[in-house]
């Protein structure tokens, strides 16, 4: 049994995923999932031993997670929590011992890591008004720690098209607790969103406006 497993998705960000997976493998759980890249990157998981869900093209951020998560509860069913971390270097790697040591005391449903700067507009309006109205700040963040059980009981009644703040609503919807855990990030020059241009990643974080 694991305490915790470590989720990365992960589309054509060898060099940096590669850098977090030699930081980190040897002293936690990995899953990756490689979302249709064409790059080396599913060579280099299976150099390193890493275990990982391969897509045969890329089918999105939210999809490949939410595959990672059946995988997982599938196949790990008495894992305690569950760790989102994103493959572009901009999470620390040195903050996930202190959010696990933070999550055995305090034992969140769920527990943002909330980021300080945002890379989209977008991203602060959403960033205020769910604040407004759940007292949480950044349901957008890819660093996240989910309680298994829990998530089991949500997964089937998200959508894959909101960056998985739908899910994040469900559960603070429900009462169930949700604590934020303050970040700093890495700065990453010459960023490419995943989803189109900057425009359209804009316009794809605004359509989550719709739900909250």
């Amino acid at each position: 049994m694991f305490n915790e497993i470590i989720i990365i998705t992960s589309l054509n960000e060898l060099s940096s995923l590669k850098k977090i997976i030699k930081e980190i493998s040897k002293k936690y759980k990995l899953i990756v999932v490689d979302d249709g890249s064409n790059d080396s990157t599913s060579k280099m998981l299976k150099l390193f031993k890493i275990e990982c869900i391969i897509n045969k093209e890329n089918i999105g951020y939210e999809k490949s997670l939410i595959k990672a998560f059946n995988y997982t509860i599938k196949k790990y069913p008495d894992t305690k929590n569950i760790i989102t971390f994103d493959a572009d270097g901009e999470h620390k790697t040195s903050d996930l011992d202190k959010i696990i040591q933070f999550c055995k005391i305090k034992d969140p449903t769920l527990l943002i890591c909330n980021r300080k700067n945002f890379t989209r507009y977008a991203e602060k309006f959403v960033n205020y008004l769910f604040k407004l109205k759940f007292n949480l700040e950044d349901p957008l963040s890819g660093f996240k720690v989910y309680n298994l059980k829990i998530l089991r009981k949500y997964l089937n009644e998200i959508k894959p098209n909101y960056f998985l703040v739908d899910l994040v609503k469900k559960i603070c919807v429900n009462k169930h607790k949700v604590l934020n855990f303050p970040i700093k990030c890495n700065i990453i020059k010459n960023r490419q969103p995943r989803v189109g241009n900057y425009i359209l990643s804009n316009i794809k974080v605004l359509k989550i406006l719709l739900i909250i």
